[in-house]
This record gives structure tokens, C-alpha cells and sequence, in this order.
């Protein structure tokens, strides 16, 4: 049976190494004035210097959130055509191929990331090595079954929120004011949206719309008084 101490090494020094390069790139993009957001990150180093350090209680807690992760990315997988219209997916892909090849091989990458971390903290040396320690892992946060429940409650709470939220009357309103911005034959899908009031109890909406025809695709910021 494999040490558990070199296991543990050896998830820590990868989350270390994924988690530095995570906050490379994230500052890269922020130079450069690009979208970029990870969960990873700060997490990813501060949870692998810990296991490299033999943290059995942080493997548990490791492995709860990589199957929280991957239900959630596994179920964004299944949901995605419900909120993103296929023609708009196509026009994507044909106009940016390399990007999205590369979200492609990025999102590939962190599925068999998470089902690695997931397999090799939750094997018997690390199992065994957790009894032996009096390690609980029949607690919430102990037990990867818990992760992916977790993980698929958020996802269902998304899908039941995102059409109330994204396909309602204030929606509507906000592609309105998109069509007045654009002249052309576009189809319009709300990015996102935000609704605040002021102090004197007007309430404010500033939202993204995108809108595509098979040949473009166009990001058009609104903001209007509801």
C-alpha cells in the first residue's frame, strides 16, 4: 500500500504548481484588461501547501469540493443549451474557432483535474490513514457523496433562478433598449443583468445584451430607469 504522506506531497505540490499558474494568468488577464474568474487560485495554493504538509483533514475537505466541482460543471454541461441558444453557440464557434477550442481543452482539463484530486484523496492509504488518525469521515464535509449533492442543489437553484431572472418583464425591457442602439436583423439574449435602487426609491437597471446574427455577434451595454 502507497505511503499516504507521499500522496498527499504529491496532490499538494500540483494544486501548488495549478493554483500559481492560475494567479499568473489571472493577473495576466486583468493587465490586459481581459474577463477571467477561477475558483482556484489563493485556494488551490493555500489547500496544497497544507496537504503537502500531511493535512489529512484538508484532504477530506480537498475532496469534498473537487465532486462539488465537477457536479456542477458536470451539470452546466447538461443546462447550457437551456440558456445559451444554439445559433449563438455555432456563431461563436465559427467566428472564434481557436477560442473556443481552447475553452474546450481548458474545461477538459479541469474535469479530469478535479476526478484526479477526487480519486487519489479519497483512496484506501489515504482512507486508512484518516481511521488511523481518528480522522471522522462520515461528516458533511467529510464525505465526497455530500459534494456532489451540494453541488447539484446550487445547480438546480440556478436553473430555477436564471429564467426568472434573465426572461422576465425587466429582460424585455432591457432588449428593447438594446434594439435602439443597433440597426440590423439581430437576435438578442441577456448576458446579464442588475437591478439597484437609490435612496429616493427609483430603481436602476444596467444589463448586457448580446446580439447575433449568423455572421457577428455584438455585446451592447444598457442602463435605464424601470
Amino acid at each position: 500500500m502507497e505511503n499516504p504522506q507521499k500522496i498527499l506531497k504529491k496532490v499538494g505540490i500540483v494544486l501548488i504548481v495549478v493554483g500559481i499558474l492560475d494567479i499568473a494568468f489571472m493577473i495576466y488577464c486583468i493587465i490586459h484588461e481581459t474577463n477571467y474568474s477561477s475558483s482556484f487560485n489563493l485556494f488551490a495554493v493555500i489547500a496544497g501547501i497544507l496537504l503537502y504538509r500531511g493535512g489529512l483533514k484538508t484532504a477530506k475537505v480537498v475532496s469534498f469540493f473537487a465532486a462539488f466541482f465537477l457536479a456542477g460543471m458536470g451539470g452546466l454541461l447538461i443546462v447550457f443549451p437551456i440558456f445559451i441558444p444554439i445559433d449563438l453557440l455555432f456563431t461563436y464557434i465559427k467566428l472564434s474557432p481557436f477560442a473556443s477550442l481552447g475553452y474546450l481543452i481548458f474545461g477538459t482539463f479541469i474535469i479530469v483535474f478535479l476526478v484526479w484530486i477526487l480519486k487519489t484523496l479519497t483512496s484506501r492509504p489515504i482512507k486508512v490513514a484518516m481511521d488511523q488518525n481518528g480522522i471522522n469521515r462520515k461528516s458533511f464535509f467529510s464525505r465526497p457523496r455530500s459534494g456532489f449533492i451540494a453541488g447539484i442543489i446550487l445547480l438546480l437553484t440556478l436553473v430555477g433562478l436564471l429564467p426568472l431572472i434573465l426572461g422576465g418583464e425587466t429582460a424585455e425591457m432591457a432588449k428593447i433598449e438594446a434594439q435602439k442602439k443597433i440597426v440590423g436583423n439581430y437576435k438578442y439574449v441577456v448576458t446579464s443583468i442588475n437591478i439597484h435602487s437609490n435612496l429616493s426609491g427609483k430603481t436602476y437597471v444596467n444589463a448586457v445584451i448580446t446580439a447575433y446574427t449568423d455572421n457577428e455577434i455584438q455585446q451592447i451595454p444598457v442602463s435605464f430607469e424601470k
